[in-house]
């Protein structure tokens, strides 16, 4: 839409800053959902997830998700998860 105001409007083409926030809020959107399908496999498999592992894989970002993804079928336990959790993750900030 942003696009088509500034063409249509102005003539003029996107600005940049538009398309990198397009861009920017699509990857959030994919990731989201791989998050998502993730816990619901996560789940099935393993039973109902604590909270905090539920918050756990929602911070993965892309590439450790499609980690996670492969890693899921070596899965039996939830100990299992947790501590590839414990391995993958990236460690919590601390405030100071």
């Amino acid at each position: 839409m942003a696009q088509h105001i500034y063409h249509h409007d102005y003539g003029l083409p996107e600005p940049l800053i538009v398309t990198l926030s397009r861009e920017e809020g699509r990857e959030e959107g994919r990731q989201e959902g791989r998050a998502s399908v993730l816990l619901r496999q996560l789940s099935r498999r393993l039973g109902p997830l604590p909270a905090p592992i539920v918050a756990q894989v929602q911070q993965l970002g892309s590439e450790r998700l499609l980690d996670l993804a492969d890693a899921i079928f070596d899965f039996a336990t939830l100990a299992d998860l947790t501590a590839w959790l414990a391995a993958h993750s990236p460690p919590p900030l601390h405030s100071a």
